[in-house]
């Protein structure tokens, strides 16, 4: 196990690696490998374990009534998943992950974890929940208009305020906007394509610019 790069992590910010190592025998956790499209964790399962992704990356999706599936997170080397789960004692998983490659995940018993009494993994518990509320709390904003067009304004909106102007770049491939924004790819690029045409916006692959304000816009 490279405790180094796991003292690296949000987690264990703040722990040397041999302060994890001892953190880490002491919550009974243990790494297992996991081949491209294998399930990490099945819908309606119920965990004990918080997962850190070592090496690879996972998706966390859920499937809709009709079986389409929606990806709600990729998650990549270093980052958590499934402690919500962990900490709600039997609640069941209303998600999967996979992972989208060949990976290596961590398991951390979390009971044992808070049992430690380390201060330093308690407060970045709670930061890294902070930050995940935060994070859909964003999302849930951004994917409120009924309209692709109010979604993509309300999108870049948060990103041009967060880059401090009118120009900014979108974290994501176009397929991983429309997953990200709840929207069909193909009619995502037809309004971007068409807010283009009506002097809107400005793009050239991910670099986009707002050419009016949202004032204008509502």
């Amino acid at each position: 196990m490279d405790y180094e790069f796991i003292s690296g992590t949000e987690l264990f910010s703040g722990l040397s690696a041999e302060e994890t190592r001892e953190i880490l025998n002491i919550s009974y956790a243990y790494t297992k490998l996991f081949g491209k499209e294998e399930t990490v964790f099945e819908l309606g399962s119920v965990t004990s374990c918080a997962a850190m992704v070592l090496c690879g990356s996972v998706r966390v999706e859920r499937p809709d009534f009709y079986g389409t599936v929606s990806i709600i997170s990729t998650i990549g080397p270093g980052e958590m998943f499934a402690e919500a789960y962990a900490f709600a004692h039997g609640e069941k998983m209303m998600v999967s992950a996979v992972a989208a490659e060949e990976s290596e995940i961590l398991f951390i018993d979390t009971e044992a974890l808070l049992e430690s009494g380390n201060i330093t993994i308690l407060k970045n518990f709670l930061k890294d929940a902070s930050m995940k509320n935060l994070r859909l709390s964003r999302k849930i904003v951004h994917t409120s208009p009924k309209t692709i067009r109010g979604r993509v304004l309300e999108y870049f909106a948060y990103l041009s305020q967060n880059a401090g102007g009118n120009e900014f770049i979108v974290p994501f491939s176009r397929s991983r906007m429309a997953e990200y924004l709840s929207v069909d790819r193909s009619a995502l690029s037809a309004e971007l394509s068409k807010m283009r045409r009506e002097g809107i916006i400005e793009f050239e692959k991910n670099r986009f610019r707002l050419m009016v304000s949202r004032r204008v816009l509502t």
